[in-house]
């Protein structure tokens, strides 16, 4: 004769005494990859806008000149200064103490919010980087200055799109500075392009050309 181990009691699951099976592992769903944020490198920054200087190398030319000669240099110089806004970034993490000791599955509570709100923080750098957020149209966004914060107002930084432009607040021929357009009206404004072998490698060539 079989004797069931849940019998007289409907439904099986509500029987007193039975552990519940659950995975002791909380599992975060979501993209977590930041390549920009760990890839670029940091230095300290002391003040609520930072500033830095660029120059640009010269195109490679026919260089020959006599054993004695004159030097005759009337070039002047290309250093450029370039500012963005410092941003500050928060991602409060609030846990009561009665959460931190009970009992949850994933371990201690604290914890696992911490680990969790370091993961958002960094995707959130990761947004501003990209310039992302700032306007409800991102096509716009992406290309916005930066804002430097006031009493009332937070700073906000430019995101890398922004500096690719170099200033330029159209498009031209499909480019707007460095950036570069691929869609149907070469203005970001048209019907997507699939990104081809082609593209890529006229991509390639735009970085190489500005170094």
């Amino acid at each position: 004769m079989a004797i069931t181990t849940t019998g007289y009691q409907t439904p099986a699951t509500s029987r007193e005494g039975l552990k519940p099976s659950v995975y002791d592992k909380i599992i975060l769903i979501g993209a977590d990859e930041t390549p920009i944020l760990s890839m670029i490198g940091t230095s300290e920054v002391k003040g609520i806008e930072h500033s830095w200087l660029t120059d640009t190398l010269a195109a490679p030319k026919k260089n020959a000149q006599l054993e004695i000669s004159d030097f005759d240099d009337t070039r002047k110089s290309t250093v450029q200064k370039t500012s963005n806004a410092t941003q500050i970034f928060t991602s409060p993490v609030s846990v009561s103490r009665s959460m931190q000791a009970v009992a949850t599955y994933g371990g201690k509570e604290l914890q696992r919010e911490v680990t969790k709100r370091a993961k958002e923080h960094k995707l959130d750098i990761e947004y501003a980087l990209f310039g992302l957020g700032r306007h409800a149209n991102a096509k716009q966004s992406v290309f916005m200055a930066p804002t430097i914060r006031t009493d009332t107002t937070a700073g906000e930084m430019a995101g890398m799109f922004y500096y690719v432009a170099k200033g330029a607040g159209t498009w031209s021929a499909g480019k707007r500075g460095n950036v570069v357009a691929f869609d149907s009206t070469n203005n970001w404004s048209g019907t997507e392009t699939v990104l081809t072998e082609e593209i890529l490698h006229t991509l390639l060539q735009n970085i190489y050309d500005v170094g």
